[in-house]
């Protein structure tokens, strides 16, 4: 019983917030540029609120508000408690990925171990081939202290080369099955790819206000922002033509301007 009041009372909690606040995206009005760099926003946002409304979320801002400049203007019927700026930045929504790519992933998981496996039979067996041409060293420089006759010496011979041609027969073949391997990999990769292609991207980052606000009646407000940023301005450029039969010159002035405050 304990349990269900708490369920209760946290969903209770979120209907009430998401009642009492209003989401809006800001309009950009007028931009003043000014020489050099940094440039003055205005904004405008058109919202219905409700006497219940404490809340006022307004997104679209520039990535690069000097706080200390931000200027906001609410109707009389509106009351601004506090303001908090921040910027958001929106990552990907995870997809539930579908059964096919879950099988993909599966497949892929298993011939990566296979190819582990692989990997140390190679090892094993270029060990072997190490130990063996160590053992053939050894048996002709001194015999291991024992005197070996030729035919002893050829037999011995014979066998670690019979020994050394069938490691390296058998690497072979191994690589050849990683090589294989690698390019069901591949393959299985491409598809899991193509599968994937279809999850939705981060989208761009932005500034958000939030206003803390008491209403004294419902209505639909318009809510003006303006502030400054230093991510924009402009440069002169001119632009000199020469008239080669009067000799007269026009001078054409224009301005080059940038900006980086996040608003397209």
């Amino acid at each position: 019983m304990k349990r269900f009041l708490i369920f209760l009372a946290v969903v209770f909690s979120t209907q009430l917030r998401a009642q009492d606040s209003v989401r809006s995206v800001a309009t950009l009005n007028t931009a003043t540029v000014y020489f050099g760099y940094g440039a003055e926003l205005t904004h405008q946002s058109n919202l219905k609120i409700g006497l219940s409304t404490r809340f006022i979320v307004i997104s679209g801002l520039s990535t690069s508000v000097d706080v200390n400049s931000l200027q906001i203007s609410v109707p009389e019927s509106v009351a601004l408690l506090s303001h908090r700026y921040k910027v958001v930045y929106p990552t990907a929504l995870p997809a539930e990925q579908t059964a096919e790519a879950r099988s993909r992933q599966d497949s892929i998981d298993v011939l990566l171990k296979e190819m582990g496996r692989t990997d140390n039979l190679i090892l094993i067996e270029q060990e072997t081939m190490t130990k063996t041409g160590a053992l053939i060293e050894g048996a002709l420089t001194n015999g291991g202290n024992k005197t070996l006759s030729g035919e002893e010496l050829l037999k011995l011979v014979n066998f670690y080369n019979a020994k050394i041609s069938a490691a390296r027969t058998a690497i072979y073949n191994y690589n050849q099955l990683n090589q294989a391997t690698a390019k069901k990999v591949e393959e299985l990769r491409k598809r899991l790819g193509l599968l994937n292609a279809g999850r939705p991207a981060p989208g761009k980052a932005y500034g958000e206000l939030t206003l803390q606000v008491m209403c004294r009646q419902a209505a639909e407000i318009p809510v003006g922002i303006s502030y400054y940023t230093n991510n924009a301005g402009w440069t002169p450029l001119y632009d000199i033509r020469v008239n080669s039969k009067t000799n007269k010159v026009k001078l054409i002035y224009k301005a080059s301007i940038t900006q980086t405050t996040g608003i397209d």
